[in-house]
């Protein structure tokens, strides 16, 4: 017994003790052959722990060593599929590779179809934090979701078809497009009085990009909505987050409060689709590699970070205004 790759469980000789050796009609009509009488047989093959999940194929192996490892002749079965392929566990649907017996996660093409199948993280609710769910490990999306970074139609079969025309990108103001930004406003180092001089997101001022309405740079899932609060624990302002599977877009400072706000956590946003109404000076715009807001957030004086006791491990950010320029993907 082996797997797809020629890895070998177990083998069994066939002899008196362990098989049950029959009589059949063909053996019986091949009288001239010696011991045609007794060539017919069933031997029990159990299915091992090591075998769930596999691929494997049964090896006939007539030999001249009573080990198996002689001069030999070999019939290989056909792949037998042990619990592999899609099956259901926690509530929906997985995919266990013939080849290895993993869990798959990620894109996998399946007879032809692209499937996305989830890496198990997500946001913990009310904590900015990225956490291992270990029931949502390996789940199969359906219905509509973003994944690294593109919208697409997973039905209820879990074929993703592509929904190009969400994938777009759009200025937040867009009637005054990309605009002009004074000094400070920029990404990156700009030496206005931060810690590290450094400016981890893009600032829309009412000024220089006018009216309330704040549209969606790109489409994604609102994963969280918060406020940040000073030492009196009053509201400073409210900030959205939503990920796309690949960038996380954080549009802070603009909201005083809940009410600015329009979208919901678990609500998919599409290129350009309003998510709430700005009433502060400037709508701070914020994108990173990194879903985990809070650990984002720790480094915001800084143009990246790792981490590797973090779930998320890592994060970059990204300027805003090179990327609604360029609309890197």
């Amino acid at each position: 017994m082996t797997d797809l790759n020629g890895h070998e469980f177990y083998r069994r000789p066939l002899n008196e003790t362990n098989s049950n050796l029959t009589t059949s009609a063909g053996a019986r009509q091949a009288g001239w052959i010696a011991g045609a009488g007794n060539s017919a047989f069933a031997l029990t093959l159990p299915v091992t722990e090591q075998m769930n999940h596999r691929g494997i194929r049964v090896i006939h192996r007539y030999t001249d060593d009573a080990a198996g490892n002689g001069d030999y002749i070999d019939w290989w079965s056909p792949e037998i599929d042990i619990n592999t392929g899609f099956q259901s566990l926690n509530g929906g649907t997985v995919y266990y590779d013939p080849a290895t017996g993993q869990l798959a996660t990620g894109w996998r093409n399946v007879a032809g179809n692209n499937y996305y199948f989830a890496d198990g993280y997500q946001m913990k609710p009310g904590s900015d934090d990225w956490v291992y769910n270990d029931q949502l490990h390996g789940q199969m999306y359906t219905g509509v979701q973003w994944a690294d970074g593109h919208c697409y139609d997973f039905g209820r079969d879990g074929v993703a078809h592509a929904q190009s025309w969400n994938d777009g990108w759009s200025w937040p103001f867009p009637a005054s497009g990309e605009g002009s930004f004074a000094f400070g406003q920029g990404f990156g180092y700009n030496w206005a009085g931060r810690t590290n001089s450094y400016h981890d997101g893009l600032d829309f001022g009412a000024y220089d990009h006018p009216g309330a309405d704040v549209h969606a740079v790109h489409g994604g899932r609102v994963i969280d909505i918060a406020t940040v609060r000073d030492q009196q624990a009053r509201d400073l302002w409210w900030y959205a987050l939503v990920w796309d599977g690949r960038t996380l877009f954080v549009y802070q400072e603009a909201f005083s409060n809940r009410s600015r706000i329009i979208v919901n956590v678990g609500d998919l946003v599409y290129p350009g689709q309003v998510i709430g109404y700005r009433d502060l000076s400037h709508l701070h715009l914020g994108m990173n590699t990194s879903p985990n807001y809070r650990m984002d957030l720790a480094h915001s004086y800084q143009p990246n970070w790792t981490d590797s006791s973090q779930a998320t491990g890592s994060g970059s950010w990204i300027d805003p205004e090179w990327a609604l320029r360029v609309r890197p993907y």
